[in-house]
């Protein structure tokens, strides 16, 4: 046995015969042979991907014997335990271990494998599959009346792999459901969600995502949208109290008028926003900051008698007080009608009542007639004409409409005791009824008025 020699390298040998310590025979034939010893270590390098690490070597030489394997084991680090990959045999350059657990830090090593047996393992490496980032942190959370912009911190952890987005969520903060943000507003580790409802509590949350997945969300942080406020103002008010100034969001509904306002000579008649008048009770929207004046009007009564004939209206009143309705101190007179009263803010009064003036109130002269009622009078078939509406001198109406009575003709209406004939003018002034008179026909005469029989 020939010792001390280099594992690999190629050595011939040959034998000698001697006659004596000193005297060569001659040598044999020369014979070849490389010694062999168990391969050595290659150089490993990892590279972690999801649950995941992909290990690949060179550099292990057979060192006199062809390498027919590579040995793959790995432990999670701390772990005393070695577990060999399950990578069939051959000679390939590289293997994927599988099945790990993303976050942990495993230890990895590589033998090579021989006839001879499996060589030394190569130096301990170290990789960390990826894993879904760390949550985020919320800095600072701004709004205004529809937006809210907040900004965080990257996560302390990303997981082992760059964080390629953030997921942000937002919610009404008595909803239960959280709404994904689709916007694309982002700034660095900030963001600007829009289209909020003014006025109200949201709460938000953000979490960074990389190539592992999405990661746990930041605690939620709580803000409230700004309001509109609406300002009530005097608008002149000589005495009482505005209401008092109102937050929301948008939707207001006016109120009455709370604290008495008064302005001499005028009545509250609601609220003016930008020049539009509203009553108290409407509901309104603001889209910004408003003010809303008080609303008054000048208290006037004014009289007017649009189809008088002849006469003339009472003098206007002014003043916000209870007022006596006026008379027909003017003699106001309309052909085939008399004076009713007035007719205010479709309420009719008759002269004498009282009546709150709390604005500006026209009294309009309201005219009514009197009616003549037609009647058959033992009539014996037809109908009357229709009623004669009037007032003082009324004509009556021109015929007996189509009354008959067997044997009589007509001969006039009796008014009263008075018998007048068709189209006689008649003083009308009351509801009257008209009796229509009938006249015997003379005996022989076949025939009665309007052609009936006799």
């Amino acid at each position: 046995t020939v010792t001390g020699l280099t594992n690999g390298n190629l050595y011939e040998f040959r034998i000698v015969a001697m006659a004596d310590a000193v005297t060569v025979q001659s040598y044999s034939s020369s014979i070849e042979a490389i010694p062999s010893g168990t391969p050595t270590a290659p150089q490993v390098n990892l590279e972690a991907g999801v649950s995941q690490i992909t290990v690949s070597w060179i550099g292990a030489t057979g060192n006199g014997s062809a390498i027919t394997d590579y040995i793959i084991r790995y432990r999670a680090n701390g772990s005393n335990v070695w577990r060999t990959a399950t990578d069939g045999t051959g000679i390939n350059s590289s293997f994927t271990i599988v099945g790990l657990i993303n976050g942990t830090t495993y230890d990895v090593q590589v033998a090579a494998a021989s006839a001879i047996g499996t060589g030394t393992y190569s130096q301990t490496d170290q990789a960390t599959p990826r894993r879904a980032p760390d949550a985020p942190t919320i800095t600072l959370v701004t709004t205004s009346t529809t937006t809210a912009e907040f900004t965080w911190t990257d996560p302390a952890d990303n997981g082992g792999a760059a964080i390629t987005s953030y997921v942000v969520q937002y919610k009404e903060r008595a909803a239960v459901a959280w709404t994904i943000y689709v916007g694309n507003e982002f700034t660095g580790s900030s963001v600007v969600i829009r289209s909020l409802t003014p006025f109200t509590a949201y709460s938000f949350r953000v979490a960074a995502a990389n190539e592992a997945g999405t990661g746990a969300y930041s605690s939620a942080s709580a803000a409230t949208t700004q309001g509109y406020t609406v300002v009530y103002r005097a608008g002149g008010a000589t005495g009482g109290s505005v209401p008092a100034s109102t937050t929301g969001g948008g939707r207001f509904t006016l109120p009455e008028n709370s604290g008495q306002l008064t302005k001499n000579g005028f009545s509250f008649a609601g609220w003016v926003i930008n020049g539009v008048a509203y009553t108290s009770g409407t509901q309104i929207t603001v889209t910004k900051n408003t003010n809303v004046f008080a609303r008054w009007l000048r208290c006037t009564m004014t009289y007017v008698s649009p189809t008088k004939t002849s006469g003339v209206v009472p003098s206007q009143n002014s003043g916000c007080v209870n007022r006596i309705v006026r008379a027909n101190v003017g003699n106001l007179k309309r052909t085939g009608y008399y004076f009713s009263g007035w007719s205010i803010n479709g309420t009719l009064y008759s002269p004498g009542q009282i009546i709150a003036v709390e604005g500006r109130y026209n009294a309009i002269a309201q005219w009514s007639r009197f009616t003549i009622t037609y009647m058959g009078a033992r009539a014996t078939g037809g109908d009357a004409p229709s009623q004669t509406l009037g007032y003082g001198a009324t004509t009556l109406a021109a015929s007996e409409g189509t009354l008959v009575r067997q044997g009589y003709t007509f001969g006039g209406w009796i008014l009263g005791r008075t018998l007048y004939q068709p189209g006689d003018s008649f003083q009308l002034v009351g509801n009257v009824k008209a009796f229509a008179k009938w006249i015997k026909n003379p005996r022989g005469n076949g025939n009665n008025n309007n052609n009936n029989p006799g």
